[in-house]
């Protein structure tokens, strides 16, 4: 509950001498005591992310190549991505032994680490009908435990 106390403070005028005026009511904070017992500290639990397995193929938008999406955590994709270049960016990709894409016979590479990236950079349906061989999913599952960009 807060008191209502009037003071009187005193204002400086242009000779130098201090009148009292009477202020309005204002209203006065009580003091914290000293006794008071502590209240518990609240702790804010960690949002745990749904982590989703994916095996599939879409089209990333930002770089305009394919990239195989293995796995969903929250609102991003974690993917490894798909190139014809032999070297990006200076590094060295690694060569396929089949070309994920059945449409196509020349030599696909895959980028040497797994990525993130939001959901909406993907396009929206998946490709149909592209797949790994069994070589190639070793190689996809070696990328996937170094560690992430």
């Amino acid at each position: 509950m807060k008191k209502i106390v009037k003071t009187i403070k005193p204002i400086k005028t242009q000779n130098r001498s201090t009148k009292a005026v009477k202020s309005t009511n204002a209203p006065v904070a009580k003091k914290a005591s000293t006794t008071s017992k502590k209240q518990p500290v609240k702790t804010i639990k960690p949002q745990v992310q749904k982590e989703l397995k994916r095996d599939e193929f879409r089209k990333n938008k930002v770089s305009g190549h394919p990239a195989y999406i293995y796995k969903k955590v929250g609102r991003k994709y974690e993917y490894v991505g798909i190139t014809h270049a032999a070297i990006t960016d200076g590094t060295k990709n690694i060569k396929l032994e089949k070309n994920p894409n059945p449409k196509e016979q020349k030599d696909a590479y895959l980028r040497p680490k797994s990525e993130k990236q939001k959901e909406n950079k993907f396009s929206k349906k998946p490709y149909k009908g592209w797949s790994f061989t069994k070589n190639d999913k070793i190689k996809v599952e070696k990328i996937k435990k170094i560690k992430k960009r």
